[in-house]
């Protein structure tokens, strides 16, 4: 908006320092929370769908369903 000010004559109104310092560390933290997302979708993908135990550890579930 302060771009459109100067380009018409307008008195251009200064940021408070706070406020740069607030965008900034928003800018930070929206970057930090999508490589975490990037990250966890990484993750996800090395993941195994569907549980692989093996048969020693299976046999005496599958013995009782076939009862």
């Amino acid at each position: 908006t302060q771009g459109w000010r100067r380009a018409a004559g307008r008195e251009v109104k200064a940021m408070p320092e706070e406020l740069k310092k607030a965008g900034a560390e928003v800018v930070r933290l929206t970057k930090e929370v999508e490589t975490l997302g990037r990250s966890l979708a990484e993750e996800a993908a090395k993941l195994v769908e569907e549980e692989v135990l093996p048969p020693e550890a299976t046999k005496k579930r599958d013995d009782g369903k076939q009862r």
